[in-house]
């Protein structure tokens, strides 16, 4: 089984929302067709020219064996809107991937979408989307158009979250200070990845993890540039005072509890990461339709894994599985 767990769609409704002039992002097209957003000062999303529908997604995962695909929508998300408009284009976007999981049900999963900017109107959706439209969970960005996930207002989102048990993916999107980064595409080429370290360091020393232990989180990207940091977020938990105040465990032991998915075509991060967090930490992803090349570069990466096939088929499927069916 082969579960593809980094996979976006953009529906033409969205597409339309993103570039009404006004809306906070600035769209433009690049020489080859892709459409390029840039928000709060940074490139946040580049959509390809074409946007594959259902048959065309069955086509590429029929020919490379992958069996399903995990629908969910990156940056900047529905964050640039607020109030009933970020409700009702959440509810758009939501509908549509609820349309892909109907039709084909064995082959389409989906990951909801909230207007986050607006916690109330975030938490009647979550209900909506798990209850009425089957989605296996939410995909959150690293920041709410700036504000940090353990951000107090954000409390009853996850004092819910908890509640349900709720499957929770992170995603990157454009860094809260996006400063030098605004050059370069700097934002979505790397900043992305930084980010996603910031919302786990977060995370951890804020006590988010600690307080809410049922939620189940995935972090894209083998977790950012964590590898490479997990021992300077250990080593701080001992030498900053704010950094253990709000949690009785170092950071290591809530890594423990993460997953993290493999988009990566760099082996020796792939590498990097198993030995950081270990092959059962491991889920595979491919971020399509963002690379041309697909998912097979992604697939064919995973040859950096030093796994038995027993762990190798957890990665590439079974693990997810049994993630989005609700357990651990």
């Amino acid at each position: 089984m082969i579960i593809d767990f980094h996979v976006h769609h953009y529906p033409a409704k969205y597409l339309d929302a993103i570039q009404v002039p006004g809306c906070g992002v600035d769209t433009y097209r690049r020489e080859d067709g892709r459409l390029v957003g840039t928000w709060r000062g940074g490139v946040a999303l580049t959509v390809p020219e074409v946007i594959p529908d259902a048959n065309e997604r069955l086509r590429v995962m029929d020919e490379l064996s992958i069996d399903a695909q995990v629908i969910s929508m990156p940056a900047p998300n529905v964050y640039f809107q607020t109030g009933q408009k970020a409700l009702d284009l959440a509810q758009e976007v939501n509908d549509t991937f609820a349309d892909f999981t109907v039709k084909h049900p064995e082959r389409f999963l989906a990951l909801a979408v909230l207007p986050m900017t607006d916690v109330d109107l975030a938490l009647k959706e979550l209900d909506r989307t798990l209850d009425d439209l089957d989605m296996r969970g939410v995909m959150l960005l690293t920041n709410i158009a700036g504000v940090a996930l353990d951000d107090p207002v954000f409390e009853p989102f996850w004092q819910r979250a908890n509640e349900r048990g709720l499957l929770v993916y992170i995603h990157p999107g454009v860094p809260a200070e996006v400063g030098l980064a605004s050059d370069y595409a700097l934002a979505l080429g790397v900043m992305f990845l930084a980010d996603t370290m910031l919302a786990l360091s977060r995370l951890i020393y804020s006590g988010v993890f600690e307080r809410y232990p049922k939620i189940r989180w995935v972090f894209s990207h083998l977790g950012g540039t964590t590898p490479m940091l997990v021992d300077r977020i250990e080593g701080y938990y001992k030498l900053f005072p704010e950094c253990s105040e709000n949690i009785s465990q170092p950071p290591s032991e809530f890594l423990k509890r993460l997953y993290f998915d493999t988009v990566s075509r760099h082996r020796p991060a792939i590498r990097c990461a198993q030995d950081t967090f270990g092959i059962d930490r491991l889920v595979f992803g491919s971020d399509y339709p963002h690379i041309p090349a697909g998912p097979k570069p992604f697939l064919e990466a995973l040859d950096a894994l030093d796994a038995t096939t027993e762990q190798m088929d957890q990665v590439l499927g079974l693990r997810a599985k049994r993630l989005l069916d609700g357990g651990e």
